[in-house]
């Protein structure tokens, strides 16, 4: 795979998740992670 290939598709989902470094996807990651493992509350 060539760097261009790989800069293409990183420029794609930076978009796509609408963030602009790294650190900002990282966050995303993050919270994403912590939704998906938090705790649901059960309707009664």
């Amino acid at each position: 795979m060539s760097e261009e290939t790989v800069k293409s598709h990183t420029k794609s989902i930076y978009r796509k998740l609408d963030v602009h470094s790294r650190t900002e996807l990282m966050d995303v990651a993050e919270d994403r992670v912590r939704t998906a493992m938090a705790p649901t509350v059960a309707d009664d």
